[in-house]
């Protein structure tokens, strides 16, 4: 199976972008262990500080697949009124040089 690349970028709302950073580190943490995980990274725009980028990394569509059905996943829904709008999220894969 292909590798699958998820790009999710957020907007928090004034004063949220602490909260939802503490969130989105434990999701990082819990996430990184599983199996399938090549990486879970999160990023701060550096331009907008209320804006949250995450990039992670799946060895097939299978593991991404497990992962949503995992506690910690549920974290994002239990805190998602910290966001200002709802997030894009982009499934991708690479394409050749």
């Amino acid at each position: 199976m292909a590798e699958v690349v998820v790009v999710a970028v957020a907007k928090c709302k004034d004063g949220e972008a602490e909260r939802m950073r503490a969130v989105m580190s434990e999701v990082a943490a819990a996430s990184n262990e599983e199996e399938g995980c090549l990486s879970y990274v999160i990023h701060g725009d550096k331009n907008e500080p209320n804006r949250l980028v995450v990039v992670e990394r799946w060895v097939s569509q299978e593991a991404l697949n497990n992962h949503f059905t995992l506690p910690h996943t549920q974290k994002v829904g239990e805190n998602i009124d910290a966001l200002a709008e709802p997030p894009q999220i982009y499934f991708c894969e690479e394409l050749p040089a």
